[in-house]
């Protein structure tokens, strides 16, 4: 059971890490802010591709 949960934490935490690598790039390289109807759908649309197509690849893996 400890073996599950260290996978959804480690599934849940590279989400966050490349949405906030995203965030810095565009700020970075293009001097752009995200504006707050953008995050939510950014964070909607990519939160759905990632655990449809990320989150199995990585627990067949795994």
């Amino acid at each position: 059971m400890v073996n599950l949960y260290l996978y959804v934490v480690t599934s849940l935490l590279s989400f966050i890490g490349g949405f906030f690598a995203y965030i810095l790039a565009l700020k970075i390289v293009w001097d752009q802010s995200m504006s707050g109807g953008d995050m939510k759908a950014v964070l909607l649309w990519v939160g759905i591709a990632f655990f449809l197509i990320a989150t199995p690849i990585y627990l067949g893996i795994i």
